[in-house]
């Protein structure tokens, strides 16, 4: 569990539940593409926050982010975003390269000695 601190209140977050992006997927609200689903419905990006926010919030807390200005509203569903997927900088890191075979650096990384190290056994 996470926590944020806006506008003077902390916000305990978790990612979310597969089950739970499955389900707004299949709503067409497209998590994972937010420039996309931006692109084509600007007012799907407000369904999706609400929809999210319904997921892990209290009555009480979405009463709180329904006072907030809509900056603020969009920290909270951004640090529930990189929570639930990682940061583009993370996630980039978890894609395989190329053909699905670990590059020299990902070998390395994987079993924490260099090739060169290796060598030396």
């Amino acid at each position: 569990m996470s926590e944020i601190e806006i506008a003077g209140t902390l916000f305990n977050f978790r990612p979310l539940k597969r089950k739970e992006t499955k389900k707004l997927r299949r709503d067409g609200l497209l998590i994972r593409n937010l420039p996309a689903l931006f692109e084509k419905d600007p007012d799907k990006l407000d369904e999706l926050m609400d929809r999210v926010f319904d997921c892990m919030f209290s009555k009480d807390e979405i009463a709180q982010i329904d006072e907030m200005s809509e900056r603020q509203a969009g920290e909270l569903f951004t640090a529930i975003y990189k929570e639930t997927y990682g940061a583009p900088d993370e996630e980039k890191n978890l894609l395989p390269s190329g053909n699905g075979a670990q590059t020299e650096t990902e070998s390395t990384t994987a079993s924490g000695a260099s090739p060169a190290k290796k060598a030396k056994k």
